[in-house]
Formats: C-alpha cells, sequence, structure tokens
C-alpha cells in the first residue's frame, strides 16, 4: 500500500492504484472545498439557521436533532448540487466522468456516541463494503467536512485487504 498526498491529479493508473490498496490524500482540490462548503451550509439550513454546527447536538432532544438530521440527508443527498461537484471532482482529478457511475452523495452526521449512534448516525463496525451490497469495483471518496482527530475517523485497514475475513455475507461477498 501507497499513500500518495497532493498528488492525485491525472494519475493514468488511478484506478488500478486504489484496487492495489493505494490511498490518495488530496488538500488542494476546489470541488472538494466546495463540497463541504455546501455541506456546512446544507447543515445550517436544516438547522434553521444554527452555525455552531459541533455543538447542536448540545442544544435540542434526540428527536428534534434526528428531525433535522433527516430533513438535511434528504436536501443534500438529492440536491443538483452536490452531484454537480462530484463530477467537478472527477474532472479535477483527471478523470472522465463518462468512466464512472457514481452514487449520490451522503453526508455523515455521528455526534458524541452516548447522545445517538443509531438511525441516522449509525457508526458502521469495521467491514468490506462488499458485505453491504456495493460492487467490487466500487470507489470510495471520503471528506471530513470539519477537522477531526484520529479518533474520530474509520480505521482503514491495508493488512486485510487481501485476505479473507470472517462475516456473515454470502459466500464470495
Amino acid at each position: 500500500m501507497n499513500l500518495y498526498i497532493n498528488q492525485l491529479q491525472k494519475k493514468p493508473a488511478f484506478r488500478e492504484q486504489v484496487y492495489a490498496g493505494d490511498i490518495f490524500l488530496d488538500t488542494h482540490l476546489r470541488s472538494a472545498h466546495e463540497l463541504c462548503a455546501l455541506a456546512r451550509h446544507s447543515i445550517t439550513e436544516a438547522f434553521d439557521g444554527e452555525t455552531d454546527h459541533l455543538s447542536l447536538h448540545k442544544k435540542m432532544p434526540v428527536e428534534t436533532f434526528v428531525e433535522h438530521v433527516t430533513r438535511l440527508k434528504r436536501k443534500f443527498t438529492n440536491g443538483p448540487q452536490a452531484k454537480a461537484l462530484i463530477r467537478d471532482y472527477i474532472l479535477e482529478i483527471g478523470a472522465d466522468p463518462n468512466d464512472y457511475i457514481f452514487d449520490v452523495p451522503r453526508v455523515r452526521v455521528v455526534p458524541n456516541y452516548d447522545y445517538l449512534h443509531a438511525g441516522v448516525s449509525y457508526a458502521y463496525k469495521p467491514h468490506r463494503d462488499t458485505w453491504y451490497g456495493s460492487v467490487d469495483c466500487q470507489l470510495n471518496t471520503w471528506m471530513p467536512i470539519y477537522s477531526i482527530e484520529p479518533g474520530q475517523t474509520m480505521m482503514i485497514n491495508p493488512a486485510y485487504f487481501t485476505r479473507p475475513v470472517q462475516n456473515s455475507s454470502p459466500a464470495g461477498a
């Protein structure tokens, strides 16, 4: 596995490298910054103008929070702006959008575990995406909307990329 930092654009073997377990971290992509800005704007809108996003879970009952997050996810996921920015992202990394079928963008909302850890804020256990029905050729892109610490994100464990892992999904998944 190789980690490439700010070397993503126009890599001819990009997909093959990702399939081999390489990870690309690019902090300079305009489209990614715009997508995060759209997410922040969408959060403010979904929470009726609240701008202190990192403290929202401290300001309301769980049920109210879930209503707002549900509204956020529906609008962001199905909104044309986010989809256009994903297309811009593909162009910006030097790829052809016609070579990709992309899923709708999703906003993950995971507040403090003691406040909410199910439903709209479910934090997935360690898994391979194929266990959830994803195709083997899927490429994932993650970007934090706000700065995060290592303990606030998922672990990527390249040592398991080519080994079988016990799971309950159908054989071959």
